[in-house]
């Protein structure tokens, strides 16, 4: 199983807001200020964040070596699930198929916990035994404007340590994100599936 984003996030910081909180009120910096919003984003952010969620609305395939057999092998990884954008598979023959929506759901979207299931009635496809035959294309992540507050500050602190430190610091004094991020961020921190 992977997964990988196909659509990336727009930044749910702005570099406007970065600027604001760091009380720069000049254009000389923003190339690196835009470069520290989305390496801090993708630091928390989706499969590659430590929080194992998605914050900014991002598309995602997510590779299975074939249909979910149980429940818990059927959760979603990186949620906020907002929507199944397709399901293809690989038929027995190797070829590519699009699964019908009507032959599965998705319980708990919106949520921290979405799973990926077979319809009622329905029977999943034959695929052929091959490392990633189905891919699961789905949107997630938090709507405009809902990313909790806490999530963005710990971005904008972030962005603030690293503008800070740009120069070489000493190993003792190097962290790779300050505390206050890193407290604000663990409630959000979801094990990854």
């Amino acid at each position: 199983m992977s997964a990988v984003v196909t659509v990336p996030p727009e930044p749910v910081v702005t570099v406007e807001e970065a600027k604001a909180h760091l009380r720069v009120d000049h254009t000389d910096d923003d190339a690196l200020i835009s470069g520290l919003v989305a390496a801090a984003t993708s630091y928390f952010d989706g499969p590659d964040g430590i929080l194992g969620r998605s914050i900014g609305a991002q598309t995602i395939a997510w590779r299975l070596d074939a249909f979910p057999a149980d429940a818990e092998a059927g959760r979603i990884p990186y949620p906020r699930v907002t929507a199944i954008e397709a399901v293809s598979y690989l038929d027995v023959d190797g070829a590519e198929q699009v699964l019908d929506p009507g032959a599965y759901r998705v319980v708990g979207l919106g949520t921290d916990t979405a799973w990926f299931t077979l319809a009622s009635g329905a029977a999943w496809p034959a695929t052929l035994t091959d490392d990633e035959a189905v891919v699961v294309e789905y949107v997630a992540g938090y709507a405009d404007g809902t990313v909790p507050a806490a999530l963005r500050h710990a971005i904008l602190m972030t962005v603030a340590y690293w503008y800070d430190q740009r120069e070489t610091a000493s190993a003792g004094e190097l962290h790779q994100v300050p505390e206050g991020a890193d407290t604000l961020s663990r409630p959000y921190r979801l094990p990854v599936v």
